[in-house]
C-alpha cells in the first residue's frame, strides 16, 4: 500500500505543469539577439556592399551598361578573350587619322560634327585616340568590309554632346571637321605660293611696290616675314625689320612675262594681302 501510494504521488508530481519560465525567456532573449544581428549586417552590407575578390571586378566607365552576350557556360573552363559583351546607350563616332597627324587631335578636343545624308550639324568631343583593333566584323566598319591596313592610321573616338540628334543614324557617314590651331585675332595672310625662303633660310614676300605700265614691268621688293598658321591655301604672315607691308598690299604668286631684272624687277600678276583669323 504504501508503494502504490509514492507512486500516485509520484505520477501526480509528473502530470503538474512544469515550470518553462526560464526557459521562454532564453529563447526571447535568443530571438532578439538575432533580430539585433541581422539589422547590424543589413546596415553593414549597406555600406560595404558585397564582398567579391578583386580580380573578379571590371569597371566600366558608362552606365548604364547592359550585358548583351556571354561567352561562358556553367561548369565550363572560362574562355581566355572575351567572357562578355556588353553595350551601353552611348553613340559614339569613330574615324581614323594619319599616324604623322596624331599629334594634332588630343583628347578633350571639340570637334564639329556633321551628318550630311541627315542634315545633322552639332559638337563633340575627342574621347580616345588609339590604334586601330583589327576587326573583321561589318559593324566596326560598316562601309569598308573591315579593318583593312591599320600601319599608318589611328583611330579617333568622337562622343557628341547631344547623342539624341544622332541615336537614330547609326552607320551613316560622318564628317568631323577638329580645329587644331587658330589665331586669336585677325591676322595678315598671304597665299601660301607667295611664300619663299632666301639664301639665309628666312621666309620672304615679293610685294609690288610699282605696277606694271605697258611694257614698263613693275618694281617689286623682297620682304622678310615670319610665317604662322596656315590653311585653305593661305599662310599668317608678320614683317620682319623696318620693311612695311601691310593689308593691301599686291604680292607675287607667279611671272607672266618678262626676265627678272635688277632692283627685283619683274613683269607679274600679283595679288592682295588679305587680313582674317587663321
Amino acid at each position: 500500500q504504501d508503494a502504490l501510494a509514492l507512486a500516485r504521488l509520484e505520477l501526480t508530481d509528473l502530470d503538474k505543469p512544469r515550470d518553462t519560465t526560464t526557459l521562454t525567456d532564453a529563447v526571447n532573449a535568443a530571438n532578439e539577439q538575432a533580430d539585433a544581428s541581422r539589422a547590424a549586417l543589413a546596415e553593414l552590407e549597406a555600406v560595404v556592399g558585397t564582398i567579391v575578390p578583386a580580380g573578379e571586378v571590371v569597371f566600366l566607365p558608362v552606365l548604364p551598361t547592359t550585358v548583351t552576350e556571354v561567352n561562358a557556360t556553367l561548369g565550363a573552363v572560362p574562355p581566355t578573350d572575351q567572357l562578355a559583351l556588353v553595350s551601353s546607350t552611348n553613340t559614339q563616332i569613330t574615324g581614323r587619322i594619319a599616324k604623322v597627324d596624331g599629334d594634332l587631335v588630343t583628347v578633350g578636343a571639340v570637334v564639329d560634327i556633321s551628318v550630311p545624308d541627315a542634315g545633322i550639324n552639332t559638337t563633340g568631343t575627342v574621347t580616345d585616340v588609339r590604334k586601330p583593333v583589327a576587326s573583321t566584323s561589318p559593324n566596326d566598319n560598316p562601309f569598308g568590309g573591315g579593318s583593312g591596313d591599320t600601319s599608318d592610321r589611328l583611330e579617333v573616338v568622337v562622343v557628341a554632346d547631344d547623342s539624341t540628334q544622332i541615336n537614330q543614324f547609326i552607320g551613316f557617314p560622318v564628317r568631323i571637321k577638329v580645329t587644331v590651331s587658330a589665331t586669336a585675332s585677325e591676322v595678315l595672310a598671304v597665299p601660301v605660293a607667295a611664300l619663299s625662303v632666301g639664301p639665309d633660310g628666312i621666309s620672304r614676300v615679293e610685294v609690288e611696290r610699282e605696277a606694271a605700265r605697258g611694257t614698263r614691268p613693275g618694281r617689286t621688293e623682297l620682304v622678310d616675314v615670319t610665317v604662322g598658321l596656315s590653311a585653305q591655301g593661305f599662310a599668317e604672315i608678320g614683317p620682319l625689320g623696318d620693311t612695311p607691308i601691310v593689308e593691301g598690299d599686291r604680292v607675287v604668286i607667279g611671272t607672266d612675262t618678262g626676265e627678272r631684272k635688277n632692283r627685283r624687277e619683274r613683269a607679274s600678276t600679283p595679288t592682295t594681302v588679305s587680313a582674317g583669323n587663321g
